[in-house]
């Protein structure tokens, strides 16, 4: 019996105790949104991301839901958790498509996996780069392509834009650091295909120089004088000032 008190005592302090924390919270749906953005602005990302959470638990279909719902992602995605700005960026893409503002979600969608590649690639293995999975950043230039594909005048066109030629560069350096590592191998033929896909699939990108590079010293490893000679012609023509002619000069 005295057991079943206790117990009881317990329950209701709870019940008070939740019933007092409802009634002193009594914000509006407006000033809930307002004191969310307020965290957002103020870089309180765990605070902003638990008050839109509670606006789209208590007021799902307001005239605030998809703002809040975009206001989250951004949260997400400064809060480090790329994942879920990218889950809740696609579900906006997927039911808000004709929103005014949804060339944002595709963005931020964008950023987060963009992020993800770049730290990843940054940290690229020397002992054997050719392990090292493209298929994050390749993702991401997908993701940025789409955006400025679809809305070619968004505000975030540009720098999108200018996110896909960074990519196009990590990819094709990762073509080179394959192309060297097979040249130091041996394997001059694997590594003269790595540096001649760069060439061919990447000639606007920074990576277009050392590719010459490689080509001419894998075909004199492999006696082919007068392929390396067009090669050596190649990159003096466009690249004078290069650092790698002086390197490569017999």
């Amino acid at each position: 019996m005295r057991q079943y008190s206790i117990l009881l005592i317990i329950s209701t302090m709870i019940i008070v105790g939740c019933a007092s924390v409802n009634k002193s919270d009594n914000r509006t749906m407006e000033e809930l949104h307002a004191n969310a953005r307020a965290l957002l602005d103020g870089e309180q990302w765990i605070e902003a991301i638990n008050l839109y959470k509670r606006l789209e638990r208590d007021y799902p279909y307001s005239k605030y839901a998809v703002q809040s719902q975009m206001e989250l992602v951004y949260a997400y995605y400064q809060n480090s958790e790329p994942e879920l700005a990218i889950s809740l960026a696609s579900d906006l893409i997927r039911t808000h498509p004709t929103h005014p503002h949804i060339d944002y979600a595709y963005y931020i969608r964008a950023l987060s996996i963009f992020n993800a590649s770049t730290s990843m690639l940054d940290i690229i293995s020397p002992s054997d780069p050719s392990k090292f999975d493209t298929e994050p950043a390749k993702k991401s230039f997908e993701a940025f392509n789409e955006l400025v594909t679809l809305f070619p005048t968004s505000d975030y066109a540009d720098d999108s834009t200018n996110r896909m030629a960074e990519l196009l560069n990590i990819l094709a350096r990762q073509e080179i650091n394959i192309a060297v590592f097979y040249l130091q191998q041996g394997s001059y033929i694997a590594a003269l295909n790595r540096a001649r896909f760069v060439v061919e699939e990447y000639p606007e990108t920074t990576e277009t120089e050392p590719a010459l590079a490689v080509m001419i010293a894998a075909y004199q490893a492999l006696n082919l004088e007068e392929l390396s000679k067009d090669a050596r012609r190649v990159l003096e023509n466009s690249y004078p000032n290069s650092i790698y002619i002086s390197k490569d000069t017999d």
